[in-house]
Order: structure tokens, then sequence, then C-alpha cells
């Protein structure tokens, strides 16, 4: 035995004290085979399978619990990630899925014999960045760059602040931002071409079931982990994955709550007497999130009218989303206009709900205030933030809706209404072409790495609304608009696979199904 103790790697020696008479196989399986739940031929010093795939194979005995706990992650990580060509970092194996999975259940040493026990979900995550040579660092910076203008729900320096300790700090539980580094890896990536669809979407399920997985384990940090789900939600959103944000939306919802329960302010006794209002102004910023988030599932989706979960009395009254004024949505200050932006949401999202019936007036109304308010920003702004909106966007994509539910101004033009009902929906759809034709220029000259635009909500809702503009038109579509809508989405669809969707749906159309694919244009 002295023999196989010499052949086991560094820093996991057996004690000498092990029994002497042991045969050639252990008598038991081998951690590795344990922990991916496959069988194991128990050969020592190193059964067949940890030495195909050349990582360190360690026994536990009868009388002593593995030395050293589970093999380091870092000698069996490869198996967990598929490699991949720029610019793509890497993809998860099943492997890999099943590791983040099993360190997510096995939390608390839910999983131990003897002294062994699972490594956390943040020394495995850990393990797959060192591996793949990716910097938490700059995880960070990208996301930064890329969503906090438009979704400022993470306080910087704190992030970095974690993020500088990630790498030294073993002590301490820190499985909800190592959640949160992947929910961010995964939201800056773009799709890949080098590898299906399926391989590229696993990283994201596993992330979605770790998710779930952790907001029932008590010593989670839960704002951490709304913060996750609401990433989340916008990751599947600018993807086209509708059912699966409205669930993670439905959890975020449900972790909100939970974290006001009893008072709105849930700070920690320990924190001081200011932590309070930093916590407040925190899930006010996560409130907006969800609102914003919420309405944009519901504008950006062109298979069916989903409800919204998020209505005004949900929220709590003391809410500063409540004390935004008009003027925070011309802010450049990103918190305030987040939280102006929230509000302004909520009383679009009111006004189409209480628009049902023929009365074609109630219509009226609500086409009319939502005109004048994209009429009050433009002018406020001067047109400075004109087309790349996200509240005009929005506001656009409300009044298509609102077409869509019923289409009073196709009626016969015998009064002045109706026929300001046309030239208004006339000018409606000059504005959305527009805006579309814009954003694809913009997108196509900056890229989408910029920390002002584009604003990624609003093109989900705007090109939501476009894809249904031909089938309110009478005519239906020019040939030019169709040209520059194909060509406007398949430029988004580069980045987001929800183009890919709105561009299946305009190509469903029949009147349009003899228009030249323009998926070249870039």
């Amino acid at each position: 035995m002295t023999e196989h103790v010499a052949l086991l790697p560094s820093g996991n020696q057996l004690e000498s004290d092990v029994a002497a008479n042991q045969a050639s196989l252990a008598p038991g399986t081998c951690l590795n085979c344990r922990r991916q739940k496959q069988r194991c031929d128990r050969i020592i010093p190193q059964c067949s399978r940890c030495s195909t795939k050349a990582i360190r194979c360690v026994y536990p005995t009868k009388d002593h619990g593995a030395v050293g706990g589970l093999v380091p992650v870092s000698s069996s990580t490869s198996h967990m990630l598929i490699p991949c060509s720029r610019p793509c970092s890497f993809h998860l194996s099943p492997h890999g899925e099943r590791d983040l999975l099993w360190a997510a259940c096995s939390r608390q040493g839910s999983y131990m014999q003897g002294s062994y026990s699972q490594p956390t979900l943040y020394h495995v995550v850990r393990d797959i960045f060192d591996h793949s040579g990716i910097s938490v660092t700059d995880v960070v910076t990208r996301y930064f760059d890329l969503a906090h203008y438009w979704l400022p729900i993470l306080d910087r320096r704190a992030i970095y602040d974690e993020a500088a300790r990630f790498n030294l700090d073993e002590v301490g539980n820190h499985d909800a931002f190592a959640l949160l580094l992947l929910c961010m890896h995964t939201f800056t990536e773009r799709p890949c071409e080098n590898q299906p669809q399926p391989t590229q979407n696993l990283l994201y399920r596993t992330l979605r079931q770790l998710f779930v997985i952790l907001q029932s384990s008590p010593d989670i940090l839960a704002r951490t982990l709304l913060q996750c789900g609401i990433i989340l939600t916008a990751y599947a959103c600018g993807h086209g994955m509708t059912k699966e944000a409205y669930e993670t939306l439905t959890i975020c919802i449900g972790l909100i709550r939970r974290l006001s329960i009893d008072s709105y302010a849930t700070a920690e006794p320990s924190m001081g007497a200011g932590h309070g209002l930093y916590d407040h102004l925190e899930l006010d910023l996560c409130w907006s999130g969800i609102i914003l988030l919420d309405r944009t599932i519901v504008l950006s989706n062109i298979d069916q009218c989903l409800p919204y979960l998020v209505e005004a009395h949900h929220i709590p009254p003391n809410s500063g989303i409540f004390q935004a004024s008009k003027s925070d949505l011309y802010s450049r200050d990103a918190i305030r206009n987040l939280l102006a932006r929230a509000e302004h949401v909520l009383r679009l999202g009111d006004m189409l709900k209480n628009v049902n019936g023929p009365d074609a007036e109630k219509y009226e109304f609500v086409e009319t205030a939502v005109c004048n308010e994209i009429a009050d920003f433009i002018r406020t702004t001067e047109g400075g933030k004109f087309p790349l909106c996200e509240t005009v966007a929005m506001a656009l994509s409300a009044l298509i809706m609102l077409y869509r539910k019923q289409n009073y101004y196709r009626m016969s033009i015998d009064n002045f209404t109706v026929l300001r009902a046309v030239l208004t929906f006339n000018s409606i759809h000059n504005m959305i072409m527009d805006t579309c034709r814009d954003e694809a220029e913009w997108v196509q000259a900056h890229g989408w790495s910029n920390n002002s635009r584009p604003c990624f909500l609003g093109l989900c809702c705007l090109y939501g609304a476009a894809a249904h503009l031909d089938e309110l038109r009478a005519e239906g579509l020019s040939r030019e608009d169709v040209w520059t809508l194909r060509n406007s989405l398949v430029e988004f669809s580069h980045r987001w696979k929800l183009g890919e969707r709105f561009l299946n749906h305009l190509n469903s159309v029949k009147r349009i199904s003899d228009v030249p694919n323009q998926g070249s244009a870039s």
C-alpha cells in the first residue's frame, strides 16, 4: 500500500495506517465516478474512467474519508467545457451541466461521507473561468459596458470589489455571486456561428436550473439571486424565449416580494441606520427592471397576447418609482432615468388594459395621450435621443398593440375622427420605419458594446411592433418598407435571436413571400 500511496498525486496522500491487506481493487467507488454517478471499476491507483480522462483519482476508504476532499476541480474542468473559436469563449458540456447542478444541490454538506464534501458552486465556477482563460473582471466590464446604462440594477463599485476578491477569498458563501458572474457572461456573449443551438442554450438552461435551486437555500443572498433572475429574463427576452422569460420573471416577482415582507427596507440589524435607505433604492431598481421586462415581454411577443405580471398596485406605495418626475425621463442619471421609465411603462400598461370593446372614444383617448407623450419627449430632447430611445419605442409599440385590439382607423372615412386616426396611424408607421432604418445603420457602424446605446429593450418592442405593420395596413407594406424592415431585423438577429422570430413572421405573410431574402446584407 506504500507503493499505492506514492502513486497518488501530491496533497492527497493517504495516512500510513490504511490496511495493508487491501486487494488490487479499492473497496468503494472513487469520488469522481460517485460525483458523476458513473460505474467505477475501482482499479488502484486510478480507475479506468479517471485514467481515460487524465484526471486524478481519489478513493475514500472504510476507515478513512477522502483526504483533502474531492479532486481539485481545476484538474477535471476540461471535460466540463466545449472549446470554441473566437469570439465565443466556451460552451458548457453535458458533464459541465451535471457538475454545476450537483454542486448547487450538494450545498452545506448535503452530500458528505467521512471528511469528504462536495466542492461549492463557487469553486466550480471559478475553475471554469480559469480553465477558459476568462478574467472575472473582464466579465464584469463587458456587462457594464453593454447593459448598465439601460438596466442599472447592480452597484458598480460593489460588483467590482467582489470580483477582485473572487479568486482570493476562500472563506464565506460566494455561490450567489458565482451564479451572477455566469449570468453576466452569458448575457454579453454573442450567438455562436460554430455550434448548434442546443449546445449554445445549454449554459442558459443550466443557469435557470441553478437559479431555481439556489432560491430555496436559506443562506443565499436573495438580492443577488434576484439580480441573476432579472439578467436571465433579459437574455431570454432578447433571444425570443418568451415562455422561459415569463417563467423566470414570475420567480423574480416572488423573490422581491419575499424581500419586501413586513417592511420595504430589509436592512440587517448590523448594517446601521443608513443601510435601509440603500436597500430601499436597490429594491426600487429591481422593481423597475422587472416592470420594464414585463412590458417588453408583452410588447415584443408576436404569437399571442400575454397578460402583464406587474401592475401599479403590486408596487410598494412608498417606492421611488412613484416619486419619479417627467424630467427624469430626460435625465442622464441612469438610476433616476430607470425609475422614470418604469413609471412611464406602468402608465402605458394601465391605459391599454382599460381599453376593451368597441368604444372608439376610449381608443381615441389612449391614442391621443400616447401620441402627446411621444411628441412631448421628442420636443423636449430636441430630437437628441430620437429615434434611439426606449421611451419612444415602447410608446410606438403600445400604439400598435392598441391598433391590433380594435382596427377602428380602418372604418369608412366618413367623419373627421376616423380620418384623423388614419393619418395618425400613417405617422406612427413612418416613425417606426424611420427608426428601424436608423437603428440598423447605427448598430452596423458602432456595434453593441457601447455604454449608452442602443436601447435593447426598446428595440425588442419596436421590432415587435414593426413585424405587425404589414397585417395592419389594408394595402400592406410597400416593397421598400419590407426591404428596410428585413435588413434591420437581419442586423438585429446577428446579436439577438429574437430578430429571427420577427423575420420568420414577416416571411410567413403571403404578400411579401416573393421578396428576396436580404440575409446577406450587413
